[in-house]
C-alpha cells in the first residue's frame, strides 16, 4: 500500500461530507447512498469491543480524572483529518505519529481498531438520518435488517438502536426489535432499553413516532 491508498471501501468514500453533516432532502439517490454507506461500514463479524468510543468534552471530566489516551487521539484525529470517508494510509500514519509524539498509547492504531472506530464516526450520521426520515416506508425492510446487524456486531449501537426504535411502526422494525430484546449477544443495557420502549408501546397510539434529539 502507498500513502495515498484509501482506508475505506468505495461505499464509504461516496459520502459528500464528513464528521456528521448530512443534507435534509429525501430522494431515491440519497437513500441509495445511505444504504451503500451502511452496507460498506458494517463489520464482517462482532467486534471485540463496541465502537466507536465516545467521550465527553475535556472540561466535563472531574478534576481528579485524567481523560484516557483514546480521547486525546480522537481530538488529534479530528484536528488533522477533515475528510474522514477519504482517509488514506498516509493520513492515518500521520495521525498516529502525532499521537505518539505526544506520548499517547497508539496500540489501537496498530491493531486496526481505529479503522473501525473511524468507520463508526462515518456511519453514525447515516443511522441518525434514517431515524428522522419522513418517508420511513423507503427504509422497509433493508434498514431494520442493517440496524439490527450493527447492534449485534457492536458497531454504533446507540444510534442504531435509537433509529430502529424511531421507525418501529414498520413491521420489519418491530420484528427486528423483538428479536434483539431477547438476544443474549446484545448487551443488557440495549436489551432493556428496547424492551422498555416496546412495553410502553402497549399503552401508546400505534402510529406514534419519536424524534431523535440532535447530537450536541
Amino acid at each position: 500500500m502507498t500513502d495515498d491508498t484509501p482506508i475505506f471501501p468505495e461505499g464509504l468514500r461516496a459520502l459528500p461530507s464528513s464528521w456528521g453533516h448530512w443534507p435534509d432532502e429525501e430522494t431515491e439517490e440519497r437513500w441509495a447512498l445511505v444504504r451503500g454507506v451502511l452496507e460498506a461500514g458494517l463489520p464482517p463479524a462482532r467486534l471485540d469491543e463496541p465502537e466507536p468510543r465516545h467521550y465527553q468534552k475535556y472540561k466535563f471530566f472531574a478534576d481528579d480524572e485524567e481523560p484516557p489516551d483514546d480521547w486525546f487521539c480522537h481530538e488529534i484525529l479530528r484536528e488533522k483529518v477533515k475528510d474522514l470517508p477519504r482517509l488514506t494510509v498516509g493520513q492515518l500514519a500521520e495521525a498516529e505519529a502525532a499521537c505518539a509524539a505526544d506520548g499517547l498509547d497508539t496500540t489501537d492504531f496498530r491493531q486496526s481498531r481505529w479503522t473501525w472506530r473511524i468507520a463508526g464516526f462515518i456511519v453514525e450520521p447515516a443511522l441518525y438520518w434514517c431515524g428522522i426520515a419522513d418517508d420511513i416506508d423507503a427504509l422497509d425492510p433493508w434498514f431494520p435488517e442493517l440496524a439490527a446487524l450493527y447492534i449485534r456486531r457492536r458497531m454504533a449501537v446507540e444510534p442504531a438502536t435509537l433509529a430502529l426504535l424511531n421507525v418501529r411502526t414498520l413491521s420489519s422494525a418491530r420484528t427486528a426489535l423483538n428479536a434483539l430484546a431477547v438476544d443474549p449477544d446484545v448487551d443488557e443495557e440495549t436489551r432493556e432499553r428496547i424492551s422498555g420502549d416496546l412495553r410502553e408501546d402497549e399503552t401508546r397510539p400505534r402510529n406514534l413516532r419519536f424524534g431523535l434529539a440532535p447530537e450536541q
